[in-house]
């Protein structure tokens, strides 16, 4: 994972702009809206790669609290 975290505007962009809520979410949804998001941006390739960093570290945090409810 890269050392560089994403600016407040970029996480503004990715709970905001594109309408989701990182808690609830479906992450097939989550992924849908952030490629949409991406296509639409002139962001340079490592704002991208930031980005897609940042949606990878939510879904893997948002499987991992489905596991341990499931769990309980």
């Amino acid at each position: 994972m890269s050392s560089k975290q994403l600016t407040p505007g970029q996480l503004k962009v990715l709970s905001h702009e594109v309408s989701f809520n990182t808690t609830d979410t479906d992450p097939v949804n989550l992924i849908a809206a952030v490629k949409s998001l991406l296509k639409q941006t002139g962001a340079s390739d490592e704002t991208k790669y930031l980005v897609r960093q940042q949606v990878t570290a939510l879904v893997m945090a948002h499987k991992l609290r489905v596991i341990i409810s499931s769990a309980e």
